[in-house]
């Protein structure tokens, strides 16, 4: 009934993974493995993954998580067939915010189900979590999906790496279907990301390619935060400081989006951190 599609590097991981879903499941499944060190994309795999499945709902799965909820499949499925799903994560947010971002941006916005191994259960802290919590943009350390909306989309395979592809497909079908975190699911993970400067490229490609107009309504306060964080980034992958100039301008959010005082806030950082390259405190 259900597809898991991995792509894996480390045997032990996959190893544990495959005896943990077989304890916790609860439903006729398959996992197929496609190993992957680096020859392809994780968007490339997990193409090549659900190419091969046999049953009518996918699940991408990162190989370094466990399971610690029973019967989690039947759960997974009961989601996956609500009216005009699209994706089902674990962890998502339901703003999008005008400047190149990745799935997360910051408080009530942000809805996270997802425990990881050195800290405590990781969720949204200002609004409990519902059964079911509409979102744009998921985390693709667990993505449900029907394969008849997986056909419509599938992942871009012009995003290399390992990094932003879980963006791009999430906001794409955010388009069309709803997409949700869901809280009925617990889920231990072993690792945190490592973002690169492909992860911030990729970043400003999707949100290029696929925009920013989700919420009919912009936050200043939001707006603000994610540009400095953008500025952040900028400044951390990018040493020409014409570029960081240019891409600063490029994406500077609209006037209107936020009071006088934060644009003033966003001028004085600006020019910080073409000044005091890789040197400015953003806090």
């Amino acid at each position: 009934m259900l597809s898991i599609i991995v792509s894996s590097h480390k045997e032990d991981l996959y190893n544990n993974l495959v005896l943990n879903v077989a304890k916790t499941i609860g439903i006729e499944h398959e996992i197929i493995r496609i190993p992957n060190y680096g020859e392809m994309s994780i968007g490339q795999a997990y193409n090549k993954g659900a190419d091969k499945s046999q049953f009518p709902y996918l699940l991408f799965l990162h190989e370094d998580v466990e399971f610690l909820t029973e019967n989690w499949g039947e759960k997974l499925i009961a989601h996956l067939n609500l009216e005009n799903v699209g994706v089902v994560g674990l962890a998502g947010s339901n703003y999008v915010p005008q400047v190149p971002n990745d799935w997360f941006t910051c408080g009530p916005h942000n809805f996270i189900n997802v425990i990881h191994h050195d800290s405590e259960i990781h969720n949204n802290l200002s609004v409990p979590l519902q059964e079911v919590n509409q979102v744009y943009s998921l985390d693709g350390v667990f993505l449900g999906i029907k394969k008849s909306v997986f056909l419509e989309f599938k992942f871009d395979e012009n995003i290399l790496g390992f990094h932003s592809y879980d963006l791009s497909i999430s906001l794409r079908i955010a388009r069309k279907y709803y997409n949700y975190v869901i809280s009925n699911i617990k889920l231990l993970h072993f690792s945190h990301g490592k973002p690169d400067k492909n992860w911030f490229l990729f970043n400003i490609k999707i949100r290029e390619e696929v925009g920013s107009d989700f919420n009919f309504k912009k936050v200043d306060y939001i707006e603000y935060l994610a540009f400095k964080r953008f500025i952040m980034n900028n400044n951390k992958f990018e040493r020409s400081n014409l570029v960081r100039f240019k891409s600063n301008i490029k994406f500077y959010p609209k006037f209107d989006h936020f009071r006088v005082l934060y644009h003033l806030k966003l001028i004085y950082f600006i020019t910080k951190s073409l000044l005091v390259p890789r040197k400015i405190n953003f806090l």
